[in-house]
């Protein structure tokens, strides 16, 4: 199995920690097992490691290839192969090109692919969980695969699938089917969706190159990456989610229960986020205040309740907890 790394980000939702040019990804404010600083760029190759010992791919756009390039090369284990978009356009287009890229040069033309978000933040039993599509994958049956996620809570900001099969523990051992996908439900939809024992969708997905060299013909294009670059402008800005798994027939999905966050909310950057970057925090008589700083000044928080206050170089954010996932909209607003 090869594994893609797909490496984008607009940098909206957790601004300003992150950016378009620094997305969360180049953020280092976590730790490893040393206590050394790390992104989730060089998390996420270290954890990797063990289990894709063959090379990686990590597909980005040109505008963060040099800052991507720059973290690879101060921690890297893999050798790494890089594919650069010629402009960014979403997943679907970044996939095609990863998997022209690897079935051009790839003696094995059934050798499955599997791609990932680099800004998960997952442990390495999630890596060992996608090889089992090795040996539980069956191409008559499914031709593409997603890691899911069992629903923790009614959350409005992922995507839900649904399984054929009522009973997933009777389907031990051998992967589930879709029936169907529901993006980012209200409140009451994503409750009702929990009690019917729907889980989340990780981000991660595989796709065995029956599915591409199929795909390819479809869509008029041989499966060359100077084919899939010279037609670059001319396919659909979406995800691959939308133009592919949410029309895909027959996808198997294999049921994750470990570790896994994709670090999109506040909420989940605190949880995992085990002390601040900067010792110049001070909260007094604060509650359920949560303060990351990554500059040199001192940040003092007096008797606030239910604040998210967030310093860096770029700017200062302090909302309410409840509403913060309004930046994106506060970002979009003003960037017209």
């Amino acid at each position: 199995m090869r594994l893609v790394l797909l490496a984008g980000g607009s940098g909206k939702r957790l601004w300003p920690l992150s950016t378009p040019m620094r997305p969360k990804q180049f953020i280092p404010i976590f730790q490893d097992a040393q206590g050394e600083r790390e992104s989730l760029v060089q998390r996420t190759l270290r954890l990797s490691a063990s289990v894709f010992s063959d090379s990686v791919s990590i597909v980005t756009s040109e505008a963060l290839w040099p800052a991507m390039r720059r973290h690879v090369e101060e921690r890297s284990v893999h050798p790494v192969q890089w594919m650069v978009e010629p402009e960014a356009r979403d997943t679907y287009p970044a996939v095609l090109l990863a998997c022209a890229s690897i079935m051009e040069q790839q003696s094995d033309q059934d050798e499955l692919i599997c791609c990932c978000p680099i800004d998960l933040w997952i442990e390495q039993p999630f890596f060992e969980s996608l090889l089992d599509f090795e040996r539980q994958f069956e191409p008559k049956r499914h031709q593409l695969g997603l890691i899911s996620i069992p629903a923790a809570r009614p959350s409005t900001k992922f995507g839900y699938m649904l399984m054929e099969e009522p009973d997933a523990a009777a389907t031990e051992g051998k992967l589930l089917t879709v029936s169907r996908f529901v993006e980012k439900p209200d409140s009451a939809g994503a409750s009702a969706l929990i009690k019917q024992g729907a889980c989340w969708n990780s981000g991660a997905f595989v796709i065995h190159p029956a599915w591409v060299r199929s795909h390819f013909q479809q869509i008029g294009l041989s499966i060359k990456e100077s084919s899939v670059r010279e037609a670059y402008t001319t396919l659909r800005k979406t995800s691959f989610d939308k133009e592919v798994l949410h029309r895909a027939e027959r996808i198997g999905v294999k049921v994750f229960e470990g570790t896994w966050s994709d670090l999109g909310t506040w909420d989940s950057i605190n949880q995992w986020l085990e002390q601040p970057e900067s010792e110049q925090v001070l909260t007094w008589k604060c509650e359920d205040t949560s303060v990351i700083n990554t500059t040199d000044l001192p940040v003092v928080a007096i008797g606030l309740a239910h604040l998210q206050i967030v310093l860096t170089q770029e700017g200062l954010l302090i909302t309410a907890k409840d509403q913060a996932d309004e930046i994106k909209k506060v970002q979009e607003a003003n960037d017209k």
